[in-house]
């Protein structure tokens, strides 16, 4: 597994995600949602994850 990155494993096998785990609107509509129930607007929530995956 040694290179192996950015893939979608389950139980141990390589697999494909859902198509709910690929949905791109259902995405921006969580995006969205989380940044009104933290009283972050879009911006502030990107900068916000950008500065945590920085620190890492």
């Amino acid at each position: 597994m040694t290179g192996v990155t950015g893939e979608y494993f389950d139980d141990c096998e390589q697999g494909a995600p859902s198509d709910a785990a690929t949905d791109r609107d259902a995405a921006r509509r969580l995006r969205r949602a989380s940044a009104e129930w933290t009283d972050l607007d879009d911006e502030s929530a990107v900068s916000a994850v950008e500065s945590r995956l920085a620190d890492s």
